[in-house]
């Protein structure tokens, strides 16, 4: 599902949803709804591939002792998603070096995400 707040944002997912399908021979499956009440998931499932690596868990952890802090932290979310294999090499490298990260960090974190290319 993808969820809009407004109606520029519905439009832009359904004529997003439209390039889609013109691109490819087959439908496009997400639906689009209005967005509601929201509930943040349990805290274990925050972050996961971040709390699934303990090294690089730790050193974000130097930044953000707090974890309420580090769950609402774009720092926290971008080595989450990078670890899960999410933005382009360009982005990867870009991004890392800004985060404050050892350079031990960001090598284990780029060697992660080079696997998912």
């Amino acid at each position: 599902m993808l969820f809009y707040h407004d109606e520029t944002q519905h439009n832009l997912a359904k004529e997003t949803l439209r390039k889609l399908e013109n691109g490819n021979d087959r439908k496009v499956e997400t639906s689009i709804e209005p967005a509601g009440l929201f509930y943040p998931a349990e805290a274990y499932h925050q972050k996961y591939f971040l709390q699934n690596d303990r090294g690089i868990l730790e050193e974000i952890r130097t930044f953000y002792p707090d974890f309420q802090e580090l769950l609402a932290s774009t720092s926290a979310a971008r080595v989450n998603g990078f670890l899960g294999g999410y933005g382009t090499e360009e982005e990867v490298q870009r991004v890392l070096p800004l985060l404050g990260l050892s350079e031990a960090a960001q090598d284990k974190i780029l060697k992660r995400v080079v696997r998912f290319w």
